[in-house]
């Protein structure tokens, strides 16, 4: 069941074409190292890479990333047109499914994980769970469904019962940073967010966290694409590092649940 709801985002494109454009493009051959490498990062990572590339570099000597931020799919339309990467990271599982053999075999990895957030504009604090939303007037921001949060936003909400009853309050935004926008200005009333982008809002305030039994399954996949430097694998294992997973924690992500 899809949630509905009006939509703001002017997101172009379908899951469908980014998954047959990136499957069907031929496979590029090895790049020579120069040094650097270039990475298609989900945009709900960039605080977190942002503040791991110096650190990355340092513990590297001589390597050093360019990275471009995006949402998942916005990333695969890129990969998928051309644009060299080495490394795709998703903020889901089904995107880098889409890649197809552009993603190198073997080198995918699940490295983090979030949870989903609710935020509420700072006159509607009243509301501490979402099931009380049924029954509370105020429109509602969440991501439309082409991109990861969207589709973790539909899940929890089906599974919470609450798809039928908030259907006509869903305003689809687009992008996690779009939905927090809206409830951050007043034009929405409440958001659906990752919890790491709830922290960065003070416009709005942090009203529930999704607890383990309700959790979506929110995951980020990083792996090399085709044709990547012979270094990528460098930065994959790192993600794994404790210098990095410290850094993840204090930026609030968590270790995926095995």
């Amino acid at each position: 069941m899809a949630c509905g709801g009006a939509d703001e985002s002017g997101v172009a494109g379908s899951p469908g074409s980014d998954s047959d454009a990136a499957q069907t493009a031929a496979p590029r051959t090895p790049r020579e190292d120069d040094g650097r490498l270039y990475l298609a990062v989900a945009q709900s990572l960039r605080p977190l890479f942002e503040d791991a590339a110096q650190v990355f570099s340092a513990e590297h000597p001589g390597l050093e990333w360019t990275a471009t931020y995006d949402t998942s799919p916005g990333l695969v339309r890129l990969i998928a047109a051309g644009q060299r990467f080495d490394v795709f990271v998703s903020a889901d599982r089904a995107t880098v499914d889409r890649l197809g053999e552009r993603a190198l075999a073997g080198s995918r990895t699940e490295f983090l994980a979030n949870d989903l957030a609710l935020l509420a504009n700072g006159t509607r604090t009243e509301i501490v769970s979402p099931q009380q939303l049924a029954t509370a007037s105020g429109r509602i921001a969440v991501g439309s469904e082409n991109v990861p949060i969207g589709n973790y936003t539909r899940t929890y909400l089906e599974s919470a019962g609450l798809s039928a009853s908030l259907r006509g309050r869903l305003i689809r935004a687009g992008d996690e940073a779009r939905a927090v926008s809206l409830v951050e200005s007043g034009r929405t009333d409440f958001a659906f967010c990752y919890a790491t982008d709830a922290a960065l809002v003070p416009g709005a305030a942090l009203v529930w966290l999704a607890g383990p039994a309700e959790d979506p399954g929110i995951v980020y996949v990083a792996c090399a694409v085709t044709g990547a430097s012979d270094r990528a694998q460098d930065l994959l294992a790192w993600l794994a590092s404790s210098s990095f997973q410290d850094l993840a924690w204090k930026h609030g992500f968590r270790l995926p649940t095995k």
